[in-house]
């Protein structure tokens, strides 16, 4: 409900029975409450609009999850894998008493574990962001 209306209201409440008129009282009274059906109605369209938004947010965080343990599983399973084989040669190389094939190995293996599969997913974000923003340009 405006200022007005609440001035308007004060108003006709200090005048006098005598002075009131019946009709301008009853078209306040209605103006008054259609007022407030329509700030009803707008703020119930409101809180529908922030109840869809937030859906459609939650439904964009669970996909992008979703991608992210994805991308989580694949990447340390490849680690996994790829540490059992530098492990396998480092055996080989051990039985074999080849210390210079060794030494390659423990290379891999300390090179493998300074490259963190996170450090990855950053360059991926840049690229994404890069590609949306149109600033670079790619070709191929």
């Amino acid at each position: 409900m405006s200022n007005a209306r609440i001035a308007a209201g004060k108003k006709l409440v200090g005048k006098t029975l005598n002075k009131v008129n019946p009709v301008e009282a009853l078209r306040e009274i209605t103006t008054a409450y259609a007022d407030l059906a329509r700030m009803r109605e707008e703020e119930a369209t409101k809180r529908q609009q922030i109840m869809a938004d937030r859906e459609t947010c939650l439904a964009a965080i669970h996909a992008q999850r979703e991608v992210l343990m994805a991308y989580l599983d694949r990447s340390f399973a490849e680690r996994a894998e790829t540490f059992r084989e530098l492990f396998r040669h480092a055996d080989e190389a051990v039985e074999r008493g080849d210390s210079p094939a060794l030494m390659a190995v423990g290379r891999g293996i300390v090179d493998t574990t300074k490259n963190s599969p996170f450090a990855a997913l950053a360059d991926l974000e840049q690229t994404r962001n890069a590609l949306k923003s149109g600033a670079a340009d790619f070709s191929l």
